[in-house]
């Protein structure tokens, strides 16, 4: 009988043991949950950063894609991104095609501009 009451004294210390574990982990658990640190000075210039952009995607969304008056005096509307390309290449196919009227120097440092061509002068009699 000594030793059913040794394995049950050990069965009943074990799981002593394994509740006071869980019992430690979840006080653990709750004092680093409520002593966690707020919100990193980095963590809100982020958040601040973000809440930025999205009204600035906002803004510029609603600018691409509305008719609004620029300027009434000038004249000056803002149109819709999609029928402003659409007008542009319409006016760019109606004008007749022709040469640059746009003169560009040799692009290339001296070094490595291309040398005129001499011209080509009478091949060498072959020598017997």
């Amino acid at each position: 009988m000594s030793t059913d009451l040794k394995k049950a004294s050990i069965g009943t210390a074990f799981l002593v043991g394994i509740g006071t574990l869980l019992l430690f982990a979840l006080l653990v658990k709750t004092v680093f949950h409520f002593s966690a640190p707020e919100e990193s000075y980095d963590a809100k210039r982020s958040a601040a950063r973000t809440v930025k952009r999205q009204i600035l995607d906002r803004e510029n969304r609603r600018r691409l894609t509305t008719v609004a008056w620029v300027s009434k005096e000038k004249g000056i509307v803002q149109i819709p991104i999609d029928d402003a390309m659409k007008l542009v290449v319409n006016e760019l196919k109606a004008k007749p095609v022709q040469p640059s009227s746009v003169k560009v120097e040799n692009p290339y440092p001296a070094g490595l501009q291309q040398a005129v061509p001499a011209p080509a002068a009478a091949a060498p009699a072959p020598m017997k």
